[in-house]
């Protein structure tokens, strides 16, 4: 007769099988941990990288897009303002040659670049102003005798623009002229003070020679400049010759001008000879510019010649520049 044994469970075996189940269970839960910690850096990492991606396709398009056509609006509006500037010295000498203010002095400001934008200063453009008082001279003498000179001007102040964005222009203040260069295309801004008139048969010409004095000066950057005038001296004088009953009794005047923009100048004594003066084409002549020295320096002479003057009044006038 056989006999069933049961060895029974004692209390250290049940323990010990707990002791595994923990330990299994355990090593399970810190390895579910750990993916779940490595999925959400990952997804920190892939977020941060997808952020910092939108930052620079924002910081390019600001730069590539709203710098440039925010930029080359102030430097449009910029060179509007040198245009100002330059017609208010303009205005200025006049006034005070017109009213004789000897001695007293005029202001006015050239702002010469763009301080550029709050974003580390992009969109920053600067210029220069330069005075000549050797440059671009001018007399005016008798057409038969070179010897026989009524007066002379010479002077001349240039703003030259360094933009980035909007096309580069300079402006130039010579004998009582503005002239805007830009692109090698010239334009007379603002006329000098030249009157040609035929009246009652009598030819009339009146002009002011402006004479700029001062030292040789250029300045640059992007703050503003002060341009300071003072009249020095100015006279005024009329002469007659000839009588208008007798045509080819007046006297022949030649008008020469050293310029670096000799079209400009011959277009604009076309303009006034032509269709403002009521000269017929017999009575003036506009000769070919020609160059003055070597070609590299684009200095040109232009001469006009206006025939048959009968009464000439012309204001001589010397003028301080300085740039301050």
């Amino acid at each position: 007769m056989s006999t069933n044994h049961v060895i029974p469970r004692n209390g250290k075996h049940r323990r010990f099988r707990r002791h595994i189940r923990s330990t299994y269970r355990s090593k399970v839960n810190a390895r579910r941990r750990f993916f779940k910690m490595d999925s959400r850096a990952v997804s920190n990492i892939v977020t941060s990288i997808m952020m910092l991606g939108i930052i620079f396709t924002l910081l390019g398009m600001v730069l590539t897009v709203y710098v440039p056509i925010w930029a080359k609006s102030l430097e449009a509006q910029h060179m509007e303002e040198v245009a100002n500037a330059f017609t208010d010295l303009k205005s200025t000498v006049d006034s005070q040659i017109a009213q004789g203010d000897e001695g007293t002095t005029m202001s006015t400001r050239v702002r010469l670049g763009t301080e550029g934008g709050p974003l580390l200063g992009l969109g920053q453009s600067t210029g220069s102003l330069q005075f000549q008082p050797e440059s671009s001279m001018m007399s005016i003498y008798n057409s038969n005798d070179t010897f026989e000179k009524y007066g002379t001007g010479r002077g001349r102040l240039a703003f030259e623009s360094h933009n980035i964005y909007y096309v580069d222009q300079r402006y130039i203040y010579e004998n009582g002229a503005i002239i805007l260069d830009q692109e090698g295309q010239t334009l007379m801004k603002v006329k000098p003070n030249f009157f040609i008139n035929n009246v009652s048969g009598t030819n009339e010409f009146s002009t002011v020679m402006i004479g700029l004095q001062g030292d040789l000066d250029n300045v640059g950057g992007i703050k503003s400049q002060t341009v300071q005038t003072t009249l020095l001296s100015g006279n005024k004088n009329t002469l007659y010759w000839g009588e208008s009953s007798r045509p080819g009794t007046g006297k022949n005047l030649t008008i020469s001008i050293n310029t670096s923009f000799p079209l400009v100048w011959n277009q604009y004594f076309d303009d006034l000879l032509k269709n403002q003066s009521g000269l017929n084409q017999s009575e003036y002549y506009i000769a070919a510019p020609s160059v003055i020295g070597d070609p590299i320096d684009n200095f040109w002479r232009i001469d006009v010649t206006i025939r048959d003057v009968n009464k000439f009044t012309t204001t001589i006038s010397y003028v301080e520049l300085i740039i301050t």
